[in-house]
């Protein structure tokens, strides 16, 4: 069980809510809890013989399988500008789910930024210093839920001379449903989940691919053609001058 739940409050959210009708509707959510899953795969044995075989090299490992990682509130954004430090971050392309007041959970792209030489020494630390890039536009879970599984998941990224790199792409159902996500945060985590409450999914399939200037990521759903999509860019701080 999760011996700590509540972060301090995060941003404020300004999210539009793409119905299946192509009605939009606005919603703010304030970010008062966030989480990171990791090995988050339904080939659970699979997943648990990854953590196995990073224990036996002496890397860092998860205690259980999936992991989950609480992270300060504030870093869950939509904004499209980020300041790291170093050269060694990189973006992870997942869905988040976030429970607002009077929509239910809702669900939408997002790019889990973490800092790769930080990762090979503390993975809970990494999954706390760089931002949870989410999409501002987002649908309910409920309208997607028949289809969930053929959603697509795709990530690129830029170099800094503007080559684009496609990094990952998966369906959704490689991961955890959404609804097993959240019952296994509840049982883990005392309490009920308020409104304000992000969950990171974890990633799909795809190596790690620091250094790049600016990533973009891609949830579809092929049953309508609607798509949600990000684009951030990153400053990178020089570590000393």
């Amino acid at each position: 069980m999760l011996t700590s739940s509540h972060n301090a409050v995060g941003a404020t959210l300004a999210l539009q809510i793409q119905g299946v009708d192509g009605e939009s509707t606005p919603v703010s959510v304030q970010v008062r809890e966030a989480y990171n899953f990791g090995y988050a795969a339904r080939d659970r044995a699979g997943a648990q013989e990854h953590v196995d075989q990073m224990r036996a090299l002496g890397l860092p490992a998860p205690q259980q399988v999936p992991a989950i990682f609480p992270i300060p509130a504030d870093r869950v954004s939509t904004a499209p500008e980020f300041v790291v430090s170093g050269e060694q971050t990189y973006g992870e392309v997942e869905f988040a789910l976030i429970k607002s007041e009077g929509h239910g959970w809702l669900v939408t792209i997002a790019s889990d930024h973490t800092d790769l030489e930080v990762e090979r020494v503390k993975m809970p630390k990494a999954k706390g210093m760089c931002p949870d890039v989410v999409g501002a536009d987002v649908w309910k879970l409920d309208d997607v839920h028949a289809q969930w599984d053929r959603c697509t998941l795709t990530m690129w990224a830029r170099t800094d001379g503007g080559e684009a790199v496609q990094l990952q792409h998966d369906t959704a159902g490689h991961l955890l449903a959404p609804h097993d996500i959240i019952a296994i945060l509840e049982d883990r985590r005392p309490g009920e989940l308020p409104p304000g409450t992000v969950i990171m999914s974890g990633t799909v399939a795809g190596e790690p691919t620091p250094g790049m200037h600016s990533w973009s990521a891609r949830l579809e759903d092929p049953q309508t053609g609607r798509r949600l999509e990000i684009d951030y860019t990153l400053r990178r701080l020089r570590e000393e001058i």
